[in-house]
């Protein structure tokens, strides 16, 4: 479907989208609206995208960790009972059970662990492999999970790469820019951080990915101002010659 951005448009959506959330793919746009508006809208595809992938990620990661704690802790390992956690996650726990518990006949019915662990935050799974868990989450069990990690992986490599991992899936939930990342990085550390838990899905989800490298935005250096010559590409460039505020200008590939 083709969309005509006419001026009145362009305002519209700048009105919707809001003139704060755009300043940023202005700046990237070389502060051009329409264009701006063409990135923010290619962000929204490229964040689709990415979204399966991480959706995997999460998935994966906590049903892992979940096995590891169920055999080493019991099977109602989320009562505490056996499990020693920090209190941020113990909150989290009991947030979990208090949102996975359901209504029947007017009488709170206790839920499965399957609903409460669905009810778990990624954020959980990676605070579990932080550095206050490493002696009695990591070493005790956590380290299972990751069976086909490299050898020399461990928990402050695994961890910290299930954090960026969770900064991204979380601008992504909020509808936040993503263009200035590595985006091919994190892509390729999504599957290698679920090839650490289990090579087949990793293949899987791989094979379905959408996320395509070529769909990626192209850095293109500004024209020079009206009257001036244009910028030897050899030699270095100050940050007036160089866009507004020192970036490359990006622009959507064509076709």
């Amino acid at each position: 479907m083709n969309f005509a951005y006419t001026p009145e448009r362009l305002e519209a959506l700048e009105r919707s989208i809001s003139p704060a959330r755009l300043s940023h793919y202005r700046g990237d746009a070389g502060d051009d609206l329409e264009a701006a508006i063409r990135l923010y809208q290619h962000n929204a595809r490229l964040s689709a995208a990415l979204y399966g992938p991480l959706q995997g990620l999460e998935v994966t990661i906590r049903n892992a960790i979940n096995d590891q704690f169920c055999d080493r802790f019991g099977a109602t390992w989320y009562d505490l009972a056996q499990i020693r956690l920090q209190p941020q996650q113990i909150a989290n726990v009991q947030d979990a059970i208090n949102q996975a518990s359901e209504l029947e006949n007017g009488d709170l019915v206790e839920p499965s662990i399957g609903q409460i662990i669905a009810e778990l935050r990624f954020a959980f799974w990676v605070g579990v492999l932080g550095p206050k868990s490493e002696n009695e989450l990591w070493r005790k069990a956590a380290y299972k999970a990751f069976p086909h990690r490299p050898k020399g992986t461990e928990r402050k490599q695994i961890h910290g790469s299930l954090n960026r991992l969770r900064r991204l899936r979380n601008r992504i939930a909020h509808h936040c820019r993503i263009l200035q990342r590595d985006l091919v990085s994190d892509h390729e550390l999504i599957l290698e951080v679920i090839g650490w838990v289990c090579p087949d899905t990793r293949e899987w989800i791989a094979a379905h990915s959408s996320f395509d490298p070529n769909d990626l935005p192209i850095k293109q250096q500004p024209l020079p101002d009206l009257g001036l010559p244009a910028v030897d590409p050899i030699a270095p460039k100050t940050a007036a010659q160089d866009g507004r505020d020192g970036r490359s200008i990006l622009s959507i590939k064509a076709g």
